[in-house]
């Protein structure tokens, strides 16, 4: 849904109010402080508002959300959800707040609790800030790429200050990916690359006797039974490998990769590594929802809280 679309929809807080109440409960308000649902509508400040008769507590939609007790207009809130998701490469806190005519700290704010809805389970990721990289719980399955990869500055290119304490080496940070065959994308931040690590993931994301098609990086070496594995030889110039007709490649998650490197170069420029999930789960969200209903499905999950 582009911002246009926005505006037409939910000219006004009582229209954003509504769209709210109808995808949370349908035509049947319950409370969400008592779970009773003998409920009536009064109005207040021009707004209709809910009461319940059991708690007689007053309510609307938006309580135990994201949106919960925020002083920002809910149709900024959409705006900001749209913009984010008609951005292929992402798009940067302070390009939204000149645009919306906000103060760029707090559309950071917005956009973090944006991105922490763009998950839908409770596993922590390294820094205990949740995070299950992207959109789908369910498990990979058929034939499924995967390859690491890592961000981060080069030392030459820093300020001489920073240069120093690096002594010529910089610290980079791992990620790790699989994506389904003409399917979904599950990325990771990995404190490292090493077998164990790498391994706890595949058996956690993917569905066992699926096919695994990686580099000949040796993590991968001990992948076991519980999968087909087959590789390419990137250090032969190798990039397709034709096995009876089927075409083995890693193009699809190197692809990802060079989407979230763009972003993070030409849009946040930074990322801290205690954000970096974050971010991840941005880029893997409006890959695994690149079709109509990402603004609908993210509200949904917005309302979780």
């Amino acid at each position: 849904m582009n911002i246009l679309k926005i505006i037409n929809q939910f000219p006004n807080q009582q229209a954003c109010l509504d769209y709210l109440s109808k995808k949370r409960w349908g035509n049947l308000v319950v409370c969400p402080y008592c779970g009773s649902i003998k409920v009536y509508k009064h109005k207040e400040k021009n707004i209709t508002r809910f009461q319940c008769d059991d708690c007689h507590k007053s309510f609307t939609s938006t309580v135990g959300t994201i949106f919960h007790n925020s002083h920002i207009p809910l149709q900024k809130w959409f705006l900001v959800i749209s913009l984010m998701l008609n951005a292929k490469k992402g798009v940067s806190s302070c390009q939204i707040a000149r645009d919306l005519e906000m103060r760029q700290a707090t559309v950071w704010s917005i956009m973090q609790r944006i991105r922490k809805a763009m998950k839908d389970d409770d596993r922590d990721d390294n820094n205990g800030n949740g995070g299950s990289g992207g959109i789908d719980t369910k498990l990979l399955k058929g034939i499924v790429e995967m390859d690491e990869t890592y961000i981060g500055g080069k030392a030459e290119n820093m300020h001489m200050d920073k240069r120093v304490k690096a002594k010529g080496v910089y610290e980079k940070l791992a990620l790790f990916g699989m994506i389904e065959r003409q399917g979904n994308v599950k990325a990771k931040f990995v404190n490292d690359t090493t077998a164990k690590t790498l391994l706890k993931e595949i058996y956690t994301n993917v569905e066992e006797n699926s096919l695994l098609i990686t580099d000949e990086a040796k993590q991968y070496q001990s992948i076991g039974n519980s999968y087909i594995h087959r590789t390419v030889n990137h250090s032969a110039s190798e990039y397709v490998r034709d096995l009876k007709g089927l075409k083995l490649y890693t193009n699809s998650i190197e692809g990802f990769w060079s989407l979230i490197k763009r972003g993070l170069v030409g849009q946040f420029h930074h990322i801290s590594k205690k954000y970096l999930q974050r971010y991840v789960d941005e880029f893997c969200w409006r890959y695994n929802n690149a079709n109509e209903g990402a603004f609908e499905r993210l509200v949904g999950n917005c309302l979780v809280g």
